[in-house]
């Protein structure tokens, strides 16, 4: 199950996109209220945040920044010389970090983690390139010694969301969200465990490095096209333990639309006929669905109802809604009212026959929450995917309940998952050591105390008895004593008067 999903890289930076009630689903649940509203930005992240973790149950959210150098440095800060990092964290508070005198890569990552005091997390990738992450933040900034660290770029953050009680986590749009409003978020749509439903992918080729999933690179697609780039991911699903396919999601949107008075008639459907009955009293949104689901084995297209929108999905590389095949009757003769409002489709009054393309779905088959990777802006455009669980090479958003090692790629994730699991228990058990040894000591200190002020005390208010049973005996003694020699003293005066006589 996908127990941790960590959006794109650098989402939220300067977007505009509204949020509101129903845009955005986490695990079925809005991630705002009815009366809350998100206007978007970095700087409103920590509202975003909050927002997720008081409305939606089972699921914590935070944010998690991640930086990797351009090159390889050698590590080195002579004498004078400071490489610092300013965190701006969620509250609007910074913290600089500052580090010096360092002779290798190693030492200045270790530098960097002993005076960050766990707000960040530096590291050394395979590639002996220097990674720094950081939770809970709003991203940071670096003035850096680049031959010492490798030419470090800012980092802004993603949303990260975990689990609480194991179970999968789902990512979708709401009755009165789009597609856009997830890709605000730095998410594409994954309704289900361990699939990510991408966007149109623009006609440039993948190149070697263009894509990583689940760390193994994705190689050259024999052209710009669908299908050649599914068979490209494919050609290693050996390696990743995820599939491709082609795939379409969008929607037909009937706000302003009068169902009852709805003309009706015959439309084509990626070129299959499919009558759509006028209007009355039992049209419903429903109903029109279940019409298009009834020829879902000739389409390979399904119909949900998504708030006003009739939302049409499939494992296909296009979905155009047009004229039907046997008379001239059209998108616009069909989805229009009695006052003539027409239904819109991919954003455009249906005035004439729309394609929709079709974008890549991955699907793991674990089940476990897919690592995308793309080398530049340019190859998302490439795959019509976003970055997603990639932040900090794999050192966040990566639970070891989620690790799965099927793949040989999964296997290495797995190793540095566990070696960071290890890493944070060792961490943890030296912070309570401490603890304990500092209580020991005080408990000891306080018994030490107790039992002083406890003797002093018995010396205040209570009788040594010792020295008072001595003292009895001496004033007993000294009676009889005192009674023996008085009792010889009055003997004395009458034994004379026994000889007078």
């Amino acid at each position: 199950t996908s127990l941790d999903v960590t959006g794109g890289e650098n989402s939220l930076v300067a977007d505009t996109t509204a949020l509101g009630y129903n845009d955005v689903l986490i695990n079925g649940q809005s991630i705002l209220a009815v009366d809350e509203t998100w206007t978007g930005g970095t700087d409103d992240m920590d509202e975003l945040v909050a927002a997720i973790n008081e409305n939606v149950d089972g699921v914590s959210a935070t944010t998690v920044a991640h930086a990797q150098a351009a090159n390889v440095g050698d590590g080195v800060l002579a004498e004078g010389q400071v490489f610092e990092i300013t965190v701006n964290n969620l509250d609007d508070t910074e913290k600089t970090i500052q580090v010096t005198d360092t002779e290798n890569l190693q030492e200045l990552a270790d530098k960097l983690n002993e005076a960050g005091g766990g707000t960040i997390s530096a590291s050394i990738d395979d590639d002996g390139k220097l990674n720094i992450s950081a939770e809970g933040v709003e991203g940071f900034t670096f003035t850096d010694v680049t031959s010492a660290s490798g030419t470090m770029s800012s980092a802004t953050a993603s949303i990260a969301l975990t689990s609480d009680n194991g179970e999968a986590i789902t990512i979708e749009r709401g009755a009165n969200g789009t597609l856009a409003d997830l890709e605000s978020m730095g998410f594409r749509e994954s309704n289900e465990s361990g699939t990510i439903e991408g966007a149109a992918v623009d006609a440039n080729a993948f190149a070697i490095g263009d894509l990583s999933i689940n760390g193994v690179d994705v190689g050259v697609s024999e052209s710009g096209g669908l299908a050649d780039k599914v068979d490209a991911i494919n050609a290693v699903s050996s390696e990743t333990g995820v599939t491709a396919n082609a795939f379409t999601s969008t929607a037909l949107d009937f706000t302003g639309v009068s169902l009852s008075t709805m003309v009706g008639g015959d439309i084509s459907l990626n070129g299959h006929d499919i009558t759509i009955a006028a209007g009355g009293a039992s049209t419903t949104m429903q109903t029109i669905a279940d019409t298009i689901n009834n020829e879902v084995d000739t389409t390979g297209i399904t119909a949900s109802v998504l708030g006003s929108q009739l939302v049409l999905e499939g494992d296909v590389a296009s979905i155009t809604v047009g004229d039907d095949t046997t008379a001239a009757t059209g998108p616009e003769d069909v989805f229009v009212d009695g006052a003539g409002n027409l239904a819109s489709f991919e954003g455009v009054d249906l005035a004439a026959a729309v394609t929709a393309e079709g974008g890549i779905k991955l699907t793991s088959e674990s089940g476990n929450a897919i690592s995308v990777e793309h080398a530049n802006a340019a190859a998302e455009a490439k795959s019509g995917l976003l970055d997603a669980n990639s932040a900090a090479d794999g050192k966040y958003g990566a639970s070891v309940d989620s690790i799965d090692i099927s793949t040989a790629a999964g296997a290495q994730k797995a190793i540095d998952v566990i070696d960071n699991a290890l890493d944070t228990i060792n961490e943890v058990r030296g912070e309570l050591g401490a603890v304990n040894n500092r209580l020991d000591f005080t408990i000891n200190n306080l018994s030490n105390v107790a039992e002083n002020a406890s003797a002093a005390r018995s010396q205040i208010e209570d009788a040594d008895y010792a020295a008072e049973s001595a003292s009895l005996s001496r004033a007993q003694v000294l009676q009889q004593a005192g009674t023996a020699m008085l009792a010889q003293a009055n003997a004395a005066p009458q034994q004379v008067l026994s000889l007078l006589q």
